[in-house]
């Protein structure tokens, strides 16, 4: 069953049931939903201010000791679908250092999410380029533009060397700007740095 409700901004949303990955998944209302359509699988928290910030909850939430608290007291008569009760949730141990400290995690855990989906645009945008670079040398090769016949792919391979930004052969593969150095000593960029 569904209700209607008024949702403030700073309520903490749970799932009461869902699969046991996902139950008491957790959101914070970022505003006021006046008219907020919540199924009856989902609970609202509202927190004691001066006690505990919602978006420290939030987070607090996902770590893994609370993980472990969830799937302790999740309970269900099918694997794949459990609930857990309101009772277990306000049962569940939470560390409540002082609002201060709280602030900070918070503002320190939204700062690291920003960077990492900046960071995912940037990986985006990097695989996207590269898959249009693919597209275009295989049309060049395919329609001639490039000869292909009588190269020696060994030879040609071994005079194209990758660099990073220090201008040092990387010992490993992952993620960091590097130039693509030719055989005729031109460079190329092949993905923007991350640093």
């Amino acid at each position: 069953m569904n209700r209607l409700s008024h949702s403030a901004k700073g309520d903490v949303l749970i799932t009461r049931g869902n699969t046991p990955e996902l139950v008491a998944d957790v959101a914070c209302v970022p505003g006021d939903e006046p008219n907020l359509l919540l199924p009856d699988l989902i609970y609202r928290l509202r927190v004691q201010e001066g006690k505990i910030i919602p978006e420290y909850l939030t987070h607090l939430l996902t770590t893994a000791a609370a993980r472990v608290q969830i799937r302790r007291d999740a309970r269900g008569s099918s694997g794949s679908m459990v609930k857990v009760s309101q009772v277990h949730v306000l049962d569940w141990l939470t560390p409540l250092p002082l609002i201060s400290e709280q602030t900070e995690i918070v503002d320190y855990l939204q700062l690291a999410v920003e960077r990492f989906q900046s960071m995912m645009r940037d990986v985006s945008s990097s695989l996207s380029l590269l898959s249009e670079r693919r597209a275009a040398l295989i049309t060049a090769t395919v329609t001639g533009q490039i000869d292909v016949e009588g190269t020696n792919m060994n030879e040609r391979a071994a005079r194209i060397t990758y660099r990073n930004k220090s201008g040092r052969v990387p010992r490993r593969s992952g993620l960091f700007a590097m130039e693509l150095i030719t055989e005729g000593g031109s460079k190329q960029p092949t993905s923007p740095s991350l640093d």
